[in-house]
């Protein structure tokens, strides 16, 4: 026999309608007292102690009628039909409610749980309050999500809040028809009104009447074509004040593209404006004297140049430098030069006209522009008048100052065609004026031009002179009166261009005004220690002076150099000889002085150059360690003249125990009147021009072997 499955029956059954399942157990538990019952009426089985019932007349008044063995059965049918209708009526009765109530969630929504469609309604239910628990649960996560959500939304517009009442710029939000919706604190700051007396109005109400229709009109334009407009505007507060303000307004706009706000932000540009001008002025403008710079004569030279090939006319520039003006620095203090500068911008206003702009492009230097030139003459009468308004001295600091100045001029359109190149003249033209003695002034030649291009021209050739080994040293001997022989030698540098010789007066003083005449002199001092090591290689060795640029001693390193030099070329200290000029002597003579003596300690002698043509003193000329005073040529060409000076020279010499040499000696008779005189060197075309140094040593030998040749 198969054994039932009963998890399917079980299952099956759950799946009974719950009144199917209270029918049939009211059912069960009603039949079963009927069928107990008639279990009891059962007639006994025939048995001989219990005989059937009698039949026909002897049964009695029942026979015929319905056996009575049937009554239970028949007891049992009715009691079974009875409990199937109050099984039933039960069943209704008590599942009524609960199918009521399943029959409330037929309309779930639409993705909620299936509609009761029959079956178990307890299983219905319970599987139906499930689904709501897990749609609950869902829902309750959704919503804890939905709250995180708009708790950050909240911190966010409260930020944008804080963001929108805190800034610095003015904020105003309007709708579409510029009605004021809302305002920032700084909108009331900057315009003095607060938001009940603005919101609901239209922002022209800070209209300053400073712009006119277009303006307004250029701006709805940007609005409506581009959605945005900035730019500079000016409003009114509300004490009616006007100021300047950086306005930005955009508009916001709905998914259909239609402008639903207008949000502007702006901020007061007052201050930025007054630093604006100021950084203009400051562009333009000195800082101490107020004056226009160099920036601002230059746009201005530009404008008017432009405008005169129409009008016609002329116009000068004076270019103005203050003579010796770094003294004032130097002895009383930039303090002091500046205040002094400031009163000579005052004098030198003084004497302008209307149509004269007075320029400071830095310095002690001025430039004045004078416009609508009718004739030179009032270019002159200008000079003058600058020149006297000098002429008082200035009061600084309770001491009287004195200043003059050298101005050069220059013309348009004769001088330059731009405003740089009539600047540039007028420059030219003033430094003439200090060369010529300064305090005066000059009006520009294009033969300055020449001066200063040949000048260019020649202070490149002696960079590529140096660079290309173009200079040479040549050596003119210094000879002893009375022994007729060498005694030392001079070492002069000459410019060798090709096969011809460049004189030193060409180059020498351009190299002076500027940085080259240290170079210059670093390459004689180093082909002179060079040309020692030959000649006491030969064995004819003699003492060689160099000449010594003023700025020498003003190189930090001049002694550092002159060791190296020594060390370098094994030379003897005695075999050198620095020549200094009386100028370089007498100018800064205390730092002159300390550089002389650290070099004579070296064992280097020193010689004062053309003494006799500058102005010496002699109290400082007793304290250099001077060796040899040098009489200038000028004196020795015209002895009969000059002849009380030589003789004063030499004699003073003797008196301090000096050496003395006597240059431009081209004549016997000059020598022998300077030997009469007490001289005892001499240079000069008599004995010999100045020699490259492959002929100095060969004539060197020769007068060695003549001696020798003599003394046999």
């Amino acid at each position: 026999m198969q054994i039932p499955n009963w998890s399917i029956i079980i299952s099956a059954l759950k799946k009974w309608p719950l009144g199917k399942k209270i029918f049939f157990g009211n059912l069960f538990l009603l039949i079963l007292p009927l069928l107990i019952l008639a279990a009891f009426m059962l007639p006994a089985p025939f048995t001989p102690a219990n005989p059937p019932l009698p039949q026909g007349p002897e049964a009695g008044p029942l026979a015929g009628s319905l056996p009575i063995r049937f009554l239970p059965g028949l007891l049992v049918l009715v009691g079974t039909l009875l409990s199937l209708c109050a099984a039933f009526f039960l069943s209704r009765w008590l599942t009524a409610p609960i199918r009521k109530f399943a029959e409330q969630f037929d309309a779930p929504g639409k993705n909620g749980p299936p509609a009761y469609n029959g079956g178990c309604e307890t299983t219905f239910l319970m599987e139906t309050l499930a689904q709501y628990v897990e749609l609950l649960r869902t829902s309750r996560e959704k919503l804890g999500t939905e709250v995180q959500i708009r708790k950050s939304a909240e911190n966010f517009l409260q930020i944008y809040k804080n963001i929108f009442d805190n800034a610095n710029e003015g904020i105003f939000i309007t709708d579409a028809n510029a009605k004021i919706l809302a305002i920032n604190k700084a909108f009331s700051t900057i315009t003095g009104y607060e938001p009940a007396e603005v919101i609901g109005q239209n922002p022209r109400i800070l209209n300053s009447k400073r712009h006119n229709a277009f303006f307004y009109e250029r701006m709805w334009h940007d609005l409506g074509e581009k959605g945005a407009w900035e730019g500079e505007i000016w409003n009114t507060r509300k004490d009616g004040s006007i100021f300047p303000e950086w306005l930005s307004i955009n508009a916001i706009r709905n998914e259909r593209k239609e402008t639903t706000y207008f949000f502007a932000t702006f901020y007061e540009i007052g201050e930025l404006k007054k630093r604006e001008k100021q950084i203009t002025f400051m562009a333009y403008h000195d800082m101490l004297t107020r004056l226009p710079n160099r920036a601002y004569l230059e746009n201005k030279l530009t404008k008017n140049l432009a405008a005169l090939p129409a009008e016609g006319g002329k116009l000068a520039v004076f270019y103005i430098d203050l003579d010796n003006f770094k003294n004032v620095n130097d002895v009383f203090g930039h303090n002091q030069g500046d205040e002094l500068l400031i009163q000579v911008t005052q004098r030198f206003t003084s004497a302008l006209s209307e149509n004269d702009t007075l320029c400071r492009p830095g310095g002690d230097e001025f430039i004045l522009l004078m416009e609508h030139i009718e004739n030179e003459s009032i270019v002159y009468l200008m000079a003058n008048r600058l020149l006297a308004v000098l002429k008082k001295p200035f009061l600084v600091d309770r001491k009287k100052i004195f200043v003059n100045a050298s101005i050069g001029i220059s013309i348009y359109p004769d001088d330059g065609a731009t405003g740089l190149d009539l600047i540039r003249s007028a420059d030219t033209a003033m430094h003439k004026a200090k060369r010529e003695g300064k305090n005066r002034f000059f009006l520009f030649t294009k033969g300055m031009h020449e001066v200063i291009y040949n000048t260019f021209r020649i202070e490149n050739g002696i960079r590529l002179g140096l660079k290309n080994r173009e200079f040479v040293v040549f050596y003119q001997p210094k000879i002893n009166i009375q022994t007729r022989k060498t005694s030392s030698l001079e070492a002069l540098i000459r410019w060798k261009k090709g096969d011809e010789l460049v004189p030193p007066n060409a180059f020498i003083p351009i190299a002076e005004e500027s940085s080259l005449i240290d170079d210059l002199c670093l390459f004689v001092m180093e082909e002179t220690c060079a040309f020692q090591s030959l000649m006491k290689q030969q064995r004819v060795a003699v003492p060689v002076s160099v000449n010594i640029s003023p700025r020498q001693f003003h190189n930090a390193d001049f002694v550092d150099i002159v060791e190296d030099l020594l060390g370098r070329y094994q030379v003897a200290p005695e075999y050198l000889e620095f020549e200094i000029t009386e100028t370089t002597a007498m100018k800064d003579v205390e730092h002159t002085l300390k550089i002389m003596h650290r070099i004579r300690e070296m064992g280097i002698l020193f010689s004062i150059d053309d003494f006799g043509t500058g102005y010496s003193s002699l109290g400082y000329l007793n304290k250099m360690p001077v060796s040899t005073l040098k009489i200038d040529k000028q004196f020795v060409h015209d002895l009969e003249e000059h002849g009380g000076i030589v003789a004063t020279i030499i004699a003073i010499s003797q008196q301090m125990h000096l050496n003395v040499v006597a240059e431009g000696v081209e004549t016997e008779e000059q020598l022998l009147r300077l030997g009469a005189m007490g001289c005892q060197e001499a240079q000069g075309y008599f004995f010999s021009r100045p020699l490259p140094g492959d002929q100095l040593l060969a004539y060197l030998l020769a007068e060695t072997a003549k001696g020798r040749l003599e003394q046999t």
